[in-house]
Parts: structure tokens; sequence; C-alpha cells
């Protein structure tokens, strides 16, 4: 970590690579450094309020959260600020000049962006979907990770345990496409009952089952 910092304060709240630098927050620090993956030199800092993730566009410019919003920054300076369509962001992400930021608050979506941070459109049924009820999955619930593969697809990871859910959207139109579910502990609680064999309870999610 860059000098001036102690155990505490240098944790790391963000992390990006382009395959020529590494990007590193440290939020505590109000603080981002610009390292040499090959040998981890610093190679420079920018003071920027609270940092936290971060992603970087195909001409080089980072976005980061910092403090609630978005900032777009070249060699460290602000170039633009994207704060309306946010709502708690917890991941920024960046494809084909586009800035996807997932929202954890009432948005509960992915915001999509231009380059000079003007709204393009959301991803994910507005309000999320509920945490108790009927399960939509066109609503993102908690989303934690978010990243854009080179096909143009969205991934996004949610960090809630019912249903441990990752979901895949494309990033240029928003359209639903598939959904992964994962186990969310050392092992999965089930009950079957006699009465119903086509239904599963698995960790406060009730599944529809096919034995075939």
């Amino acid at each position: 970590a860059p000098a001036g910092g102690d155990e505490k304060s240098n944790t790391v709240s963000g992390l990006a690579c382009d395959g020529n630098d590494l990007f590193a927050s440290y939020k505590a620090r109000n603080l981002v450094a610009r390292l040499n993956p090959k040998d981890g030199g610093v190679l420079g800092t920018w003071n920027v309020p609270a940092p936290e993730r971060l992603a970087v566009l195909p001409d080089g410019r980072l976005a980061v959260i910092s403090a609630g919003k978005v900032l777009i920054l070249k060699e460290g300076q602000p170039v633009a600020t994207i704060a309306d369509k946010l709502d708690e962001p917890v991941a920024v992400a960046a494809f084909e000049n586009m800035v996807f930021v997932a929202n954890r608050g009432q948005l509960m979506n992915v915001s999509v962006f231009d380059a000079t941070g003007k709204y393009l459109r959301s991803i994910g049924k507005a309000g999320g979907r509920p945490a108790k009820g009927r399960y939509d999955p066109l609503g993102v619930y908690l989303p934690g990770g978010i990243t854009v593969d080179r096909s143009g697809q969205l991934w996004v990871a949610e960090v809630a345990d019912a249903p441990k859910r990752i979901s895949v959207w494309d990033a240029k139109t928003g359209a639903f496409k598939k959904e992964f579910f994962g186990g969310c502990d050392y092992f999965a609680y089930g009950f079957i009952d006699a009465k119903k064999p086509d239904e599963i309870l698995v960790h406060n999610v009730l599944w529809k089952v096919d034995w075939k």
C-alpha cells in the first residue's frame, strides 16, 4: 500500500485492472492508488473522497464509487460526476464506454450511463424483487459484485442467501438472459412434504422439482 497508512486504514475497498495498471481504493484514507501489477510498485496516488469499487473504461479513465456518487476520473481528476439514478451504489463495471452501477437502495437495480455520465437505462425490474413472496426473475435483490464479459453479458451476483443467485443480462438492451443458483452454506437444509413430492423447501425458498 502507499506510504502513510496503517493496518486498518490500508484495507482495500475497490480493485480494478485494465491489463496495464492496477487501481486500488483505500476508503479510510480517501485515496486511490495506481500500481504496477507486475511488481506492486506504487505509480501514483489520487485524493478521492471515500472511494470504493472501481472500473476502468476502454479509454483508460476510471469510474469510482465515491461518497454515494460515481466519479469519472482522468489522470486522477474528475471529468464527470454521476449523482442521479443512484441509490446506495455498491458496485460498478464498464463496457464499450458504458458505465454500469449496481444500486442496493430503493432502486435495487443496475443503472446504465454513457461515458459522460448521461443516464441511459435501468437493468432489472424497478424496485427489484420482493424479499418475501412470489419469486420474480426480472428483479434484482441485494446486488453485490457486477461485471460485463467480452460478449456483452452483464453478470450480477447477489449477496442474499435465499436464494443465492447470479443473474445474466444483455448489457446493451437490459434483457434478462439466464440465472444460476448456488449453495449458500456448507450444506443445505431441505424438507419435502410427502403430500407434495414435487416441491422442496431449501433455506427459506420453495422450489418446484422435476425429478426426471
